[in-house]
């Protein structure tokens, strides 16, 4: 195989090994400036076409690690995007939300059989640390290519409240949505009177179904049981109603938007309330 020693060829680089790639005569691999520190994709052989700002440089070019390059190679070697990873695994969300840990995540993550989720993070932790989603997905797609990572991994578009936030994210390549309802919560449904329950039952589509659905049913769950009686399924419906609606909204619009395979999260994390055993089970039938 062709190969780039630390010294020699690449006279002033470190060359990260594991990060070579061969395609039929040109070899991809992730160099650093051994001055400046600055991190470059150095292609030797025939460069496909779009990369850009490249330089020439000792027997090959030398391009920028931006956005648009990951995604170029992204292009070229699929391993290096996330996919879908599914259900029945285990896996683990390190969320590298400064951009510049996904290859110590990796590291960490040897050769457990765990499915790791690289590109993690929120609509508002990205106008937090002034990030784009594309950012985001090309700092894991360098962290992933620095490392020689071929074990595939996820990308999790994380508390998504709106259609234009899944759009942005889809448009990026994340491929798991974790939508975030908590805005559609009655925080209020613990502490209502029966007569404000009862008003408040009014305003839920199709309140009468859930009753029929869950009153008087008994539930048992590794030895314990939960009974749906009139009072604590009255307060989970008008909590959580509008709340699910919305997470179905959302899980249609990505399915219709995305078009290919995807993993989806619910997530009711932020509220000002516990969730009672009888609401997560609630929740989880629905």
């Amino acid at each position: 195989m062709l190969k780039i020693e630390n010294t020699g060829i690449l006279k002033g680089y470190i060359v990260y090994q594991k990060s070579q790639i061969k395609l039929d005569n040109t070899l991809f691999c992730l160099v650093k400036d051994g001055q400046s520190l600055e991190k470059f994709l150095y292609i030797k052989g025939n460069v496909p076409d779009g990369f850009c700002s490249g330089r020439q440089i000792e027997g090959g070019y030398l391009f920028p690690q931006d956005v648009k390059n990951a995604y170029k190679l992204a292009k070229i070697f699929p391993h290096l995007m996330a996919r879908p990873l599914g259900v029945g695994k285990p896996s683990f969300g390190f969320g590298d939300r400064i951009g510049m840990a996904t290859s110590g995540h990796v590291l960490s993550l040897g050769d457990k059989p765990i499915k790791p989720i690289f590109a993690q993070q929120s609509i508002r932790e990205m106008a937090r640390t002034k990030r784009t989603p594309e950012e985001v997905m090309a700092d894991a797609i360098w962290g992933v290519f620095q490392e020689g990572y071929k074990g595939g991994f996820g990308s999790d578009a994380d508390h998504l409240k709106t259609e234009d936030d899944a759009k942005n994210l889809a448009d990026a390549g994340f491929t798991m949505f974790t939508c975030d309802p908590s805005d559609y919560v009655n925080n209020h449904a613990g502490r209502m009177s029966i007569s404000e329950l009862k008003e408040a039952l009014k305003d839920i589509e199709d309140s009468s179904e859930f009753f029929k659905k869950y009153l008087g049913r008994r539930f048992e769950l590794s030895g314990h049981f939960i009974i749906f009686e009139e009072d604590p399924l009255a307060r989970a419906i008008v909590k959580y109603a509008k709340a699910l609606s919305h997470a179905e909204h959302m899980y249609r619009f990505i399915k219709n938007y995305v078009k290919t395979e995807f993993d989806f999260e619910l997530s009711i994390d932020e509220t000002d309330e516990p969730t009672t055993p009888l609401e997560h089970l609630f929740i989880a039938k629905e």
